[in-house]
């Protein structure tokens, strides 16, 4: 697919990511800015990568479901038993870099702004990733949400935003809102969720979190019965050095928080408004004066 064709959303995240990790080997895996470089793999490069990545080595495995140990563990050998021991590779050492500004890509075909916002968070090695998640949750809830409330029902601007975070690696964790909004508009919106998310952190009303808290905490159980989530949710455990017991008795966690958790979470982790990057991506560079105003992701370093 030719970067011309590509979704107005694609662009903006293509834009953030560039800013993240610069001209770096993972910028372009996840990237791919020249798809040229697609028509020069061949058939001994894909065989030479296959005999590398897939051994025996450095794995962590895990095995959910109605299993008894000694027949989980025949089975891990027998689908092991053709692969090659290979040397394992310590992880790259690599580091988002989140310089706090606001980039604005002119996509003059676009029927939509794009707009994402971001900061970064403490890696879930070192815990308190539930209490992130329901912070997060809560800020962007549809209907009764600060960030829903103000554009939704207030201004009625967006095409639907919302709020999470997302791991680059174990190491690089991004506190992520994202959404669309028509262009005449997005400027403006993009300053306000801004401000919102900065009252949120530092003055949170929490009123409906209750409701909230127990849907999350009743669903977390549900879905630690269903063998692949309980699998993902034991394999992130332990790729965190985690105890993996704790995954059937993660929604007790999320029961135990406390608005005082989240509070203070908020006020000294989470970033404050003065560390945010904002990228966005549309056709109309009306009200984006104050903003760094590229035609093309390669442009950036003029920034």
């Amino acid at each position: 697919m030719q970067s011309g064709h590509l979704k107005t959303e694609t662009k903006m995240w293509n834009l953030a990511r560039k800013a993240n990790w610069g001209d770096s080997p993972l910028y372009h895996f996840l990237t791919l800015p020249d798809l040229a470089v697609i028509d020069d793999v061949s058939v001994h490069m894909l065989r030479q990568w296959h005999e590398q990545t897939f051994t025996q080595s450095g794995l962590t495995i895990v095995v959910t479901g109605d299993i008894s140990r000694q027949a989980a563990g025949r089975s891990v050998d027998t689908l092991l038993f053709d692969l090659p021991k290979g040397r394992v590779s310590p992880p790259h050492d690599v580091n988002v870099t989140i310089k706090p500004q606001t980039v604005f890509l002119h996509v003059p075909e676009a029927e939509k702004t794009a707009i994402g916002i971001l900061g970064r968070l403490p890696p879930t090695s070192q815990g308190n990733g539930l209490t992130d998640r329901l912070a997060l949750s809560h800020f962007s809830q549809s209907g009764s949400g600060p960030l829903f409330s103000a554009l939704r029902t207030e201004q009625r601007a967006s095409y639907g935003f919302q709020a999470g975070f997302f791991d680059y690696n174990r190491k690089n964790r991004l506190l992520i809102i994202t959404g669309a909004v028509a262009a005449d508009q997005a400027a403006d919106v993009a300053a306000d969720i801004a401000e919102i998310y900065e009252e949120y952190r530092l003055n949170p009303n929490f009123e409906t979190l209750p409701d909230l808290q127990n849907g999350m905490a009743n669903q977390t159980q549900k879905n630690v019965g269903y063998v692949n989530i309980a699998a993902r949710t034991i394999l992130q455990l332990a790729l965190d050095k985690r105890d993996p017991k704790i995954a059937p008795k993660l929604h007790n966690e999320l029961k135990k928080l406390h608005t005082q958790d989240l509070k203070s979470r908020m006020k000294t982790i989470f970033p404050p408004k003065s560390e945010l990057a904002i990228f966005a991506a549309g056709p109309s560079k009306m009200g984006w004066s104050d903003a760094c105003v590229i035609s093309k992701i390669e442009a950036l370093d003029e920034c």
